[in-house]
């Protein structure tokens, strides 16, 4: 059951995002033919309206900014992130207090903000997502992990307007990359939530018990789930097992249905990620074993 007062301010937060996502910004940064008059405020405004929203359902353990992504190996480095969550307990490393640098051990999850997309800018921005994604195998010392059921690589999100088609060949987009770099999931707020379903009625006996130890219902047939790549404990080894597709409508009587989804992917995606402690004598060259 849930709190109708918790509920009655968080649709009050939704109600403000989509009002400012859709409709405000485009008033305040658009001229009357349509066209941006200030590409960068827009952007940025949008993006703090959402970290907005954001934050009324994230615990205080995490922070939200936006910034770049660094590892302990030299060259690398993220594109700019529109929105990453972060721990609480983390200092970005500032350059001239402009730019935020972010070890990629202190980041929890990652989202990037879209107006309108095109299938072919829908892959460009997918595509781009997974390479920043691919930062979290450079992660180092490793602090907790779930004995049967974990994922090992950074959330990420993408939020959007409108999607040219809501009928998208993953497959064809993510030719050539593992299951393991795509998004968990992508919010369009005029067409809905697209995510992942969970099957439990494919998954072998010790997968099943995995769940319902965490408390999920194994016994409905499905369940919305939030990675495309699960991965479950087998002995001392993991196996993955590869979650279709799953659309959750925003046409419905439940007009904010897709919005919370997504709210609630977000929160359980980083409850099952495993967390990493940043150690800066890495980051510095030296490695504990040398002192």
């Amino acid at each position: 059951m849930s709190s109708k007062y918790f509920m009655t301010m968080l649709v009050r937060e939704i109600e403000s995002f989509l009002g400012t996502f859709a409709h405000d910004s485009n008033s305040l940064f658009k001229d009357v033919n349509n066209k941006l008059i200030h590409p960068g405020e827009y952007g940025s405004y949008r993006e703090r309206c959402f970290r907005n929203l954001l934050q009324c359902v994230l615990k205080k353990d995490y922070k939200i900014s936006d910034g770049f992504i660094i590892t302990a190996k030299d060259s690398h480095i993220s594109t700019q992130c529109d929105v990453l969550v972060y721990k609480s307990s983390a200092m970005p490393i500032t350059d001239n207090g402009i730019a935020n640098f972010y070890p990629v051990e202190d980041v929890c999850a990652i989202i990037e903000m879209k107006s309108n997309l095109t299938t072919s800018a829908l892959k460009d921005a997918l595509r781009k997502l997974s390479e920043v994604k691919k930062l979290g195998k450079d992660r180092r010392n490793n602090k907790t992990k779930s004995n049967l059921c974990h994922q090992d690589t950074i959330p990420t999100f993408l939020v959007c307007n409108r999607l040219e088609s809501t009928d998208i060949d993953f497959e064809q987009i993510y030719a050539g990359i593992d299951r393991e770099f795509w998004h968990n999931g992508i919010l369009s707020v005029e067409d809905g939530f697209l995510t992942y379903c969970l099957l439990y009625k494919d998954l072998p006996k010790i997968a099943k018990q995995a769940f319902e130890n965490l408390g999920y219902d194994v016994n409905n047939g499905g369940s919305v789930h939030n990675f495309s790549q699960l991965k479950y404990k087998v002995g001392e080894n993991f196996d993955a097992y590869d979650c279709p597709i799953n659309f959750i409508d925003a046409h419905q009587v439940d007009r904010y249905r897709h919005i919370i989804s997504f709210l609630l992917s977000v929160i359980q995606s980083i409850n099952m990620t495993d967390k990493y402690s940043f150690d800066p004598i890495e980051y510095m060259g030296y490695f504990k074993e040398k002192i």
